[in-house]
């Protein structure tokens, strides 16, 4: 019962919430990053500075799908290994253009500075997939399909990822 409930919310998710580029927004006029490493609990809403650097936000979704492929092992089954497979190619090249834009836009220590923002926003983001049958978890689906969605556009339209990606089954 429980993986239906999820299952019909990860429809809902994909097919009515819209995924707007504002996903990436702070709420409220906060500055504040989550993964600052100011305690933020990862059932807690994922928020992101607007106004960084496109290669820290490249190096954000790079984290976000990676943490993706090494989720929760209760939901697999959503998951296959060729989408996973398909999941950590897309990161790796986000990952790669965050390195090289880092380097045209002379960031000090590049290499470091993707680095410290991947592991930071991947340490927050795995622990996000491991979801238990309450609404907080349930709440965190919604969200997580946002972001993916973001990352999915942000990758698109800077030419990172397939407009028109595969499907990998």
């Amino acid at each position: 019962m429980h993986v239906i409930r999820l299952f019909i919310v990860l429809l809902i998710c994909a097919v009515v919430v819209p995924a707007p580029l504002s996903a990436h927004v702070l709420p409220k006029g906060t500055t504040v990053h989550s993964h600052d490493g100011l305690g933020e609990h990862s059932h807690d809403s994922y928020t992101s500075d607007p106004d960084q650097p496109i290669h820290s936000k490249l190096a954000e979704c790079a984290a976000i799908y990676d943490s993706a492929v090494d989720k929760g092992p209760q939901l697999d089954e959503f998951l296959s290994k060729p989408h996973k497979d398909q999941l950590s190619a897309h990161a790796q090249k986000l990952r790669d253009k965050a390195l090289v834009i880092a380097r045209k836009k002379d960031q000090e220590n590049p290499e470091d500075f993707i680095t410290a923002i991947y592991d930071k926003v991947y340490k927050t983001w795995v622990e996000r997939w491991y979801f238990k049958d309450d609404d907080v978890h349930y709440q965190l689906i919604t969200e997580n399909q946002i972001w993916f969605a973001y990352c999915e556009k942000l990758g698109t339209r800077l030419n990172i990822l397939p407009q028109f990606p595969d499907n990998p089954e």
